[in-house]
């Protein structure tokens, strides 16, 4: 069976970028970054709290970007505890 290698993981993270710099990343306008982190919160995909970003449904997320994890199946028991 396999195991979670990153005990701490959250769903919790925290957002080093404002929705300018992210819309600079992305060749979006911050007017678009922010409608779309509206309507994900509208949507309960995700909550805001200042810098903080958690992540409400996981695995609607997941189907809007067809994530696939391939590391989710990996045999980690022979890793040292």
């Amino acid at each position: 069976m396999p195991s979670d290698t990153n005990k701490t993981k959250t769903l919790t993270i925290r957002m080093p970028m404002n929705q300018h710099e992210i819309g600079d990343a992305l060749g979006l306008t911050h007017t678009y970054v922010s409608k779309i982190i509206r309507e994900m919160e509208d949507a309960g995909i995700i909550s805001r709290n200042g810098p903080t970003l958690t992540l409400g449904q996981q695995g609607r997320l997941r189907d809007m970007v067809d994530f696939s994890d391939r590391c989710e199946m990996l045999d980690t028991s022979w890793f040292p505890s």
